[in-house]
């Protein structure tokens, strides 16, 4: 069938989202992008490290020329970045968070929370770690091939750490160009350093609340002149968040996908398996010129992906 009459929705305009979308853009598939918030790089988490692998396939899509270092700067940049990659930004659309999810054997139909309905072949979840995606994947699943789904699964993200992500502006001490890294046996700090004067910090500890942590550790060093309480008396924001480590047993059904975000090398992960996705659909649509996708050729290629990513995603997780 032809590329262009296949339609890709993707819920959620992240790092994965958009990844995703400009990759299909790229190789001549219609998407449809479903981004939850009113703008589409909202201050939403704080920064974001980009690793050699996630580097080299930036690279190939045009958003990024300057060897494959460690980078770390904001994460609505990169968002950004990715955005004005894209050529037709009507398939972005903002303010439509996805709410349900329907699946039947010849498309997916996807409705938002202000009653909008939107059709396609295939649904991916880009929305994040509390993926609406993936719950009504399970509902689907529960309906048709109940035991497709562990039901345990439901409450199987464990989160030993939690993390405050921030952002620091003219912190004296952190040199240019450095990382800056403190381990302990509940607690662990990672001070890159960023753009400009920006600082960003990213300190892991034993759950608790945010306000709590940070009177705990106020006096915690970081280098031999600068100490936590030097970070956050000049953070320019920061997000407080759990720190799940889990990898799904099944990461899609029927023409629902979900990719998987992960612990740390989240963003870099993320766009490994939106490059697979694109990659399987392509082979999957040359094979099948002259008509479209079933419901079992579309889950042959959600298989093929999973079995390719599994292992690493798995691998990253644990370490």
């Amino acid at each position: 069938m032809s590329s262009k009459s296949f339609k890709v929705i993707i819920a959620g305009g992240s790092i994965a989202g958009l990844s995703l979308a400009l990759m299909l853009e790229k190789n001549g598939i219609d998407f449809l992008v479903l981004e939850a918030y009113p703008s589409i790089a909202p201050q939403v988490g704080a920064s974001i490290g980009l690793l050699p692998n996630g580097l080299r396939i930036l690279d190939q899509l045009g958003c990024y020329d300057h060897g494959y270092p460690i980078v770390f700067f904001e994460r609505r940049m990169l968002i950004q970045i990715l955005y004005d990659k894209i050529q037709d930004k009507s398939k972005v659309l903002t303010s439509q968070r996805v709410q349900i999810v329907h699946t039947s054997q010849s498309h997916v139909t996807v409705t938002t929370k202000d009653g909008k309905f939107y059709k396609g072949d295939i649904i991916v979840g880009a929305d994040g770690i509390h993926s609406t995606v993936r719950r009504q994947m399970w509902e689907e699943a529960r309906k048709m091939n109940p035991s497709w789904i562990d039901p345990s699964e439901e409450n199987a993200f464990p989160a030993t750490y939690a993390c405050i992500f921030g952002i620091s502006e003219g912190v004296r001490g952190i040199e240019k160009g450095t990382l800056s890294s403190v381990f302990n046996e509940k607690f662990s700090y990672l001070i890159p350093s960023g753009p400009g004067e920006k600082t960003y910090y990213i300190p892991l500890f034993i759950k608790q609340e945010e306000e709590t942590l940070v009177k705990e550790h106020w006096d915690d060093q970081i280098t031999p002149t600068v100490r936590f309480s030097d970070l956050y008396k000049n953070k320019t924001s920061s997000v407080y968040t759990s720190l799940p480590e889990y990898v799904y047993k099944r990461w899609y059904f029927q023409r629902i996908i979900t990719i998987v975000p992960l612990t740390g090398q989240g963003g870099n992960s993320a766009i490994e398996t939106a490059a697979a996705l694109t990659n399987h659909l392509m082979a999957a649509l040359r094979s099948n010129p002259c008509q479209s996708l079933s419901t079992v050729d579309i889950s042959s290629v959600f298989e093929k992906i999973q079995r390719q990513r599994e292992e690493r995603t798995y691998i990253l997780c644990v370490h």
